[in-house]
């Protein structure tokens, strides 16, 4: 196809395109045929923004509309923005055709050609570049963050203390005395402070899914708790310890991960876990 006659196709297309745009709601006023031929003769003269938007008052369609005089000026920037995006496509459509031209066009992917399309527009047509770098403003729940973190602590802090003090009577029961439950409270206080100590100190910090995980200590403080079972010898209650300090390291493995909600469970389990059999086992040893 010359170059010639390939400019003038696209010049009647692009013609087109602003004519169906000119008769469809989206425009201001609708222009007659005699009006439109003005302003496409116009637009083809490509004599400028202002030149087109005179021609565009004038009309007597224009005129008839009642549109202030701005409106003009407004949808020649339109028509000519509208002109320069359909030029554009046509333009990568002829490259596209030309790139496959020997290829069967059954055989290439839809989304192949709108790619190179693509590829093909920026070429032609680049983005402006920015002078100096865009700064970037964070918002959402970074900002939230402080006030969920300080309510789910505040909720946190609430649970585990209900949760000491049925486990507490649960002692009294079992214990069937006094003094021991109340040594198997400060178990369970002091496990449960030692795990938010140690997850404070390495700012773990919390979230929807690790905060039961800290829930751990008051609970099982009192299973494992040297003051309340005191049946059989000394050597044999090591074996629960044992367990749990053997179970605090397998989360210790969701560390591998790298992703922070993840490594952030592993550590809340594994702290918790831990802070219970160090305080058993420092009971027991003082019980002895």
């Amino acid at each position: 196809m010359a170059p010639a006659r390939d400019s003038r196709m696209r010049d009647e297309k692009i013609i087109k395109a602003l004519h169906e745009y000119m008769l469809s709601p989206e425009s201001p006023f609708t222009p007659t045929d005699d009006d439109w031929a003005r302003i496409a003769e116009a637009f083809t003269l490509n004599q400028g923004h202002d030149a087109l938007a005179k021609v565009i008052a004038s009309t007597q369609s224009f005129k008839s509309s009642g549109m202030p005089p701005d409106v003009a000026a407004t949808l020649a920037r339109i028509l000519i923005q509208r002109g320069r995006a359909v030029n554009i496509g046509l333009i990568c459509q002829i490259l596209n055709d030309r790139l496959f031209n020997d290829v069967d066009r059954a055989a290439v992917p839809a989304q192949a050609l709108v790619r190179t399309a693509g590829v093909f527009a920026e070429l032609l047509d680049p983005p402006p570049q920015a002078k100096k770098p865009p700064d970037f403003i964070v918002s959402g729940f970074p900002v939230i963050q402080p006030i969920v973190e300080s309510e789910l602590l505040g909720g946190l802090w609430t649970t585990a203390a209900i949760i000491i003090f049925v486990c507490f009577l649960f002692a009294l029961i079992v214990a069937r005395s006094p003094g021991l439950a109340f040594a198997a409270l400060g178990e369970a206080v002091a496990a449960t402070l030692l795990t938010f100590a140690l997850g404070w100190a390495l700012r773990i910090q919390v979230d929807s899914s690790s905060a039961t995980l800290y829930l751990i200590p008051p609970m099982l403080m009192f299973s494992l708790s040297p003051s309340i079972h005191r049946a059989g010898d000394h050597e044999a209650r090591r074996f629960p310890v044992a367990f749990a300090l053997g179970l605090a390291a397998a989360p210790l493995s969701l560390l591998l991960t790298g992703v922070l909600p993840v490594v952030r469970l592993g550590l809340s389990m594994s702290l918790g876990l831990a802070s219970v059999a160090l305080i058993a086992s420092l009971s027991r040893r003082v019980r002895i």
